[in-house]
């Protein structure tokens, strides 16, 4: 071989960083029937999914030898993270965790780059991702689901649950949840499909807002949009009192009277009135998006 090519392979070969051994995760951990879990990740994916018995039991895998896994606890109170080799570095390995847990346990997961997915945990949920997608299942306790660049999505299950969903880029769907619910997005969509609502709030700037519900009789519902549209459609039969306010919008209704405009000399239209035996209440305002509502 040419020395100068040896020299330059050799060099090559000195400059590669050697292969990190992955580790293979298997642990469990004996608790009570509602433990409290934290679960912390920056790169990868978490998934949490509910069983019968008083465990917590990780299986996974984490790229990275060097990345510390903590796994601790008691009857009340599980931790699990993963912690990356330095905080100094740019370079984060893939956890990829697979989490068992009691179904009566509630969570706090938090991730950076990690997706987030829970499913059949009856416990209240705090789930907060930075550009990771997460989804959740509502039944009686609080589901609360945060991102910026990642989607949220929360399906309900019949239950009672306070639901509380905001996302900054990603859009936000939310499905067969009732009685409370709460949805902001800054540029993402709001897609909603309901059940009866007691209050129902829903805030975007330039993300559209598509909602089906069935107000119940003593319901409030408020949104509010920037450049966004709004579009809402009532289950039948339709008993509120409506407040559609938008500065330079459209504002068009199947039901009620027209719109009016709230000037001769400047943009704005406004409509206000009661349909059926009123009792809920409805008020909508935007900016430059339009509004639509009818009934199904």
């Amino acid at each position: 071989m040419n020395i100068r090519y040896a020299v330059i392979a050799t060099s090559a070969l000195l400059a590669t960083p050697a292969a990190q051994a992955v580790q293979n995760i298997d642990q469990s951990l004996p608790t009570g029937a509602t433990p409290s879990v934290e679960i912390s990740n920056v790169q990868g994916r978490v998934s949490v999914s509910a069983w019968d018995q008083p465990v917590v039991k990780v299986t996974g895998t984490i790229e990275n030898d060097k990345t510390e896994f903590e796994f601790s606890g008691d009857a009340g109170r599980v931790v699990i993270k993963v912690r990356p080799e330095s905080s100094k570095t740019d370079r984060h390995d893939d956890a990829l965790l697979d989490i068992k847990v009691p179904a009566g346990a509630s969570l706090d997961v938090n991730t950076v780059s990690a997706d987030i997915q829970v499913e059949g945990v009856r416990g209240a949920q705090q789930l907060e991702s930075v550009s990771g997608d997460v989804t959740a299942t509502a039944f009686d306790e609080e589901v609360e689901v945060q991102t910026i660049s990642g989607d949220a999505a929360v399906n309900g299950s019949g239950g009672k649950a306070r639901v509380e969903t905001e996302s900054v880029s990603g859009d936000v769907k939310v499905r067969g949840v009732s009685g409370e619910l709460q949805a902001k997005s800054v540029s993402g969509d709001l897609e909603l499909e309901l059940g009866t609502m007691t209050r129902l709030q829903m805030e975007t700037v330039s993300g559209n807002v598509r909602a089906d519900a069935i107000l119940a009789s003593d319901g409030r519902v408020e949104a509010e949009s920037v450049s966004g549209n709004v579009r809402i459609r009532f289950g039948k039969p339709v008993n509120g009192e409506f407040d559609l306010e938008s500065f330079s919008g459209s504002i068009d209704s199947c039901f009620g009277p027209k719109a009016e405009r709230k000037s001769k000399y400047a943009p704005g239209s406004e409509l206000r009135f009661t349909q059926g035996e009123g009792g809920a209440r409805v008020s909508v305002d935007t900016m430059s998006g339009n509004i639509k509502l009818c009934d199904m």
